[in-house]
């Protein structure tokens, strides 16, 4: 299931031109930017579209627990919230993210 997940993932992120790729669920996701990129690809037509303007102010916070908690407010504006905390993907907690990211594709 995870290297399926990671397939998935990586074929979302190619969908909005992201180069980067996910290995793992805990170091490659910590800064949010995964995430950040993996909602633009995923918000349904009825709930955006997430576009480049909340990326661009996404990517000037350096803070990555303010990073993640923005990740989880766009998250729940497409009904996609989870129980995840911003901490939990800034520890990069490998079976939270993994479940959200589940939660992203369904």
């Amino acid at each position: 299931a995870v290297v399926s997940t990671q397939s998935t993932g990586s074929y979302q992120l190619s969908k909005v031109g992201c180069k980067l790729v996910v290995k793992n669920f805990t170091s490659d996701i910590k800064d949010s930017e995964v995430y950040a990129h993996l909602l633009v690809a995923v918000c349904p037509e009825d709930k955006g579209p997430i576009g480049l303007e909340p990326l661009n102010k996404f990517f000037q916070i350096q803070d990555m627990t303010k990073r993640a908690e923005m990740v989880l407010e766009h998250a729940a504006a497409i009904d996609a919230r989870s129980f995840v905390r911003a901490r939990d993907i800034v520890s990069g907690i490998q079976k939270l993210n993994f479940a959200f990211v589940e939660i992203l594709f369904n």
